[in-house]
C-alpha cells in the first residue's frame, strides 16, 4: 500500500527543456514558473468545461503575445493513484507573425488587424510617432475592408485600447477616423 505522499496527486506542466529553448532561461525563475503552472491548468479547464457540458470534442489553441520567444507552454496533467491524465495543446506566438504582417494588413479576418495592432504597438514602443502612424494606417485599414458600422466601431475601440498614443496625438488619430468615416461614406456621422 502507498504511504500518503504517494496517494498526493501529481501534476506537470510542460516548457521545453534549456536545450530546447532560444532563450535558454525557461522555468528558472519563481515567476515563470508559476506563470506556466496557471496557464497550463487554466488551458486545461477551458478544453475540459465544454467538453463535459456539450460532449463534443474541443480545440483550445494558446495564443502567447508574450515577449520571450523562449517561453512556449505545451501541455498540463496529473496522476493520482496510477490514474494519470495528459492535455497537450497548441501553441501560437504572435511575435512569430511579425514576418507576415504585410499578408495580415490587407486578410479580411478581424483578428488578422488585431494581430498586426499587437506587433506595431511593439514595433514602436519608443517611438510615439511612429505608433501614431502605425494606429492612422490601421484606422483607415477599418474602413477599406468594407465591415459594417457596429464591426469598425467595435475593431477601433479594441484598437485604441492596443495602441496608446500621448495626448497630444490622440485628437489627431480621432480627427482622421472622422475625415475618413466622412469620405469613404462607410459610416454616418453621429
Amino acid at each position: 500500500m502507498p504511504n500518503s505522499a504517494d496517494a498526493l496527486p501529481m501534476r506537470w506542466c510542460k516548457s521545453p527543456s534549456p536545450a530546447e529553448s532560444n532563450a535558454g532561461s525557461t522555468c528558472t525563475s519563481k515567476s515563470r514558473v508559476s506563470a506556466t503552472s496557471i496557464l497550463c491548468k487554466r488551458m486545461f479547464t477551458y478544453n475540459y468545461r465544454p467538453y463535459d457540458r456539450y460532449a463534443c470534442p474541443i480545440a483550445s489553441p494558446a495564443v502567447l503575445a508574450d515577449d520571450d520567444d523562449g517561453w512556449k507552454p505545451e501541455d498540463y496533467g496529473f496522476e493520482v493513484l496510477g490514474c494519470k491524465h495528459h492535455f497537450q495543446f497548441p501553441v501560437v506566438k504572435l511575435s512569430g507573425l511579425a514576418d507576415q504582417s504585410e499578408a495580415l494588413d490587407t486578410h479580411r479576418n478581424p483578428f488578422a488587424l488585431v494581430t498586426v495592432a499587437h506587433l506595431r504597438t511593439r514595433q514602436t514602443r519608443h517611438d510615439p510617432e511612429a505608433r501614431y502612424q502605425a494606429k492612422r494606417t490601421l484606422v483607415r485599414l477599418l474602413y477599406q475592408h468594407g465591415w459594417e458600422r457596429q464591426r469598425i466601431l467595435d475593431l477601433f475601440a479594441v484598437l485604441d485600447w492596443m495602441i496608446q498614443l500621448p495626448c497630444t496625438l490622440c485628437t489627431s488619430v480621432r480627427w482622421i477616423l472622422n475625415c475618413v468615416a466622412v469620405r469613404l461614406g462607410s459610416m454616418p456621422r453621429r
